[in-house]
């Protein structure tokens, strides 16, 4: 107990000083691109936002290895041991995973997945039993008629997600269920399904088969996130991913080789090209994923071959499949952006990352609520590992080599969880809003969760010897939200929300919108142009008109010099049409006018259009 109370001791002290310290860090401030956004008018750097959080992550970890560097060799072993050493989880050495199952097991394990699907139809959809979100729904509808119209990805016309979570996404959902609005929601949720049973299948890897542990994660990560509850609503699934939990999936595999000598060859080379094939792939339909586990991969996969296969007979399959697995994913992209990896490199590599958080970005608010818990959950996580390590460094005898490998063979997966949440937490400490904070946050609180579960609740349930109790608990909870959630779906016609083919666009279009679109239709030729200042990208799905310009989604058009391309491409594709301005918040994106956003563009469509015709607050410009 007073191992326990040094250790909160030094990360109290140590959290306190990084949020003291976070008020006073604040780097100069640039815009050579002239980008107007909520950040640039208070002259903040976005910057400041990651060295904050870089403060509050590290600090408490810094303490304590000041603290164990000061400590006498007696004093370190009352601090990173116990006095009676005590198998502390069932979990806490790597084994070979086994594919074998009991039928017993397998029973189990299908109510498991069927458990995780009705709490998928449960759970929220982004966009989906909502009302119509013209911006956000449309950068796929919008984005798809481009790539339908044979134009080229990037070069031709532009988007942030991923080729596939923009215009391939609705082209995929109109081939298999027509083309529709309530298509792209059915597959949305499909994949959203698929995203809560790889979850599942990945807390019963971790977790090597035990359900009892595997129900009470998946048990635990479900409350944060279901809305029927008053429980915190922490996290959300987006289905984007179904990418992430892949790649997870495979580590887990890939990990159970770190001792093996020479079985399970082919297997082994399976999961490594799935391992290195993922984290590119992962571009195609999330960008900023593939960032995210890219970077990841380039720094663990080195370790991997270093600590693991460099001297393992796996050494040269390890290669191989990875040279393999690296090969195929480029050209799978490449097939998908149609072998455009110029433009796409150009803008997601070298422009968007420094303009993007000047447009969207806001100030982290390190101290409201759910924002502080987020990197208070961190840096404990952090803290944690670190005392871990530290713990290793003293056994190996200050031997750094030896205690890297040793602490990746103990806690090879709460490290790969650790680093990959503190890179995917990089999407709330760019736009610090409550959606990106929850969907950025689900690897904070499945490791959190993890450690808890594998370290500590098995010491709770021996220290009160209430297993069984605990037992019996999980079986009732487990039955309990299994029949509300069945409940739910009928009473609130969950199937048909999650799946709504039969809805017509007619149905789900405003009435409003829909008279715009009536009168655009009537009012122009196939020859004639059109375009929208709304940012409204779903305009050009309405009218099955692609942009005339690289920017469907103008938001993204925030530099000067991509304000003069759209410029350039309305005179030279002579639009007759524009859409200047409506009630939508598209055009206002945080509260900032279009107007004052894109003046460049706004003087341009002054100078050459004149208003026409307002439907329903819908303002319809014509070229003089």
């Amino acid at each position: 107990m007073k191992k326990w109370l040094t250790f909160s001791l030094i990360y109290s002290v140590g959290l306190f000083i990084s949020l003291a310290l976070v008020p006073q860090i604040t780097l100069p401030f640039e815009n050579p691109w002239a980008v107007v956004g909520t950040l640039t008018e208070t002259q903040f750097n976005p910057v400041n936002n990651l060295a904050r959080f870089a403060v509050v992550l590290l600090l408490p970890s810094l303490v304590l290895l000041l603290v164990y560097l000061k400590l006498s060799r007696q004093k370190k072993t009352k601090l990173m041991f116990e006095r009676k050493t005590a198998q502390v989880s069932p979990f806490s050495e790597n084994k070979p995973l086994s594919t074998s199952v009991s039928g017993k097991q397998k029973l189990l394990l299908g109510f498991f997945l069927v458990f995780s699907i009705l709490l998928a139809f449960n759970a929220r959809t982004h966009h989906v039993a909502r009302e119509f979100d013209s911006f956000h729904e449309g950068e796929s509808l919008g984005t798809s008629v481009s790539y339908l119209a044979d134009r080229v990805p990037y070069k031709d016309f532009v988007f942030v997600h991923g080729v596939f979570q923009d215009p391939l996404r609705s082209v995929v959902a109109f081939n298999i269920f027509g083309k529709s609005i309530a298509a792209v929601r059915t597959l949305e949720s499909a994949v959203k399904v698929f995203a809560f049973v790889l979850l599942a299948v990945l807390i019963y890897l971790i977790f090597q088969g035990n359900l009892f542990y595997s129900f009470t994660t998946f048990l635990i990560l479900s409350l944060l996130q279901l809305d029927h509850f008053r429980f915190p609503y922490l996290i959300l699934i987006p289905p984007r991913e179904v990418v992430t939990f892949s790649f997870l999936i495979a580590l887990v595999f890939l990990s159970s080789y770190f001792n093996l000598q020479k079985k399970g060859r082919k297997r082994f080379f399976i999961v490594n090209f799935l391992f290195s094939f993922i984290p590119i792939a992962a571009f195609a339909y999330s960008v900023d994923r593939g960032f995210y586990l890219l970077s990841f991969y380039l720094l663990v996969s080195p370790l991997l071959y270093l600590f693991f296969f460099r001297k393992s007979p796996f050494r040269r399959i390890y290669l191989f499949s990875s040279a393999l697995g690296l090969s195929v994913a480029f050209l799978t992209l490449g097939f998908l952006l149609r072998f455009e990896y110029v433009e796409f490199f150009r803008f997601v590599f070298l422009t968007v990352p420094r303009y993007k958080e000047l447009m969207d970005g806001f100030v982290y608010p390190f101290y409201e609520k759910w924002f502080l818990l987020a990197v208070v959950v961190f840096s404990a996580n952090t803290y944690w590992l670190a005392s871990r390590f530290l713990r290793e460094v003293f056994l190996a005898g200050n031997k750094f080599q030896l205690a890297t490998k040793s602490f990746l063979e103990k806690y090879f997966l709460e490290f790969s969880l650790l680093i990959l949440s503190v890179f995917f937490f990089r999407s709330a400490l760019g736009r610090a809003d409550v959606d990106h904070l929850y969907y950025s946050s689900i690897l904070i609180y499945l490791l959190t969760v993890y450690v808890l579960v594998k370290y500590f609740l098995p010491l709770i349930l021996d220290y009160f010897k209430v297993r069984r109790v605990a037992t019996g608990t999980l079986v009732l909870a487990i039955v309990f939200l299994s029949v509300m959630s069945v409940k739910w779906i009928q009473e609130k016609g969950l199937i048909t929300e999650n799946f709504p083919l039969q809805r017509k666009d007619t149905e789900i279009i405003p009435p409003s919108y829909q008279a715009v679109i009536n009168f655009l239709k009537e009012k122009m030729t196939k020859e004639d142009k059109f375009f929208t200042f709304t940012s409204e990208a779903s305009w050009y799905y309405f009218l099955d008109k692609p942009s005339p310009t690289r920017f469907p989604i103008l938001w993204f058009a925030a530099p000067t010099f991509y304000q003069e391309e759209v410029v350039n491409d309305l005179i030279k594709n002579e639009v007759k049409f524009v859409l200047y301005k409506n009630n939508s918040g598209a055009s206002a994106i945080d509260n900032i006018s279009n107007e004052r956003r894109f003046p460049l563009i706004a003087q341009y469509l002054k100078q050459n259009y004149v208003p026409y015709e307002t439907v329903d607050g819908h303002e319809i410009w014509i070229k003089r």
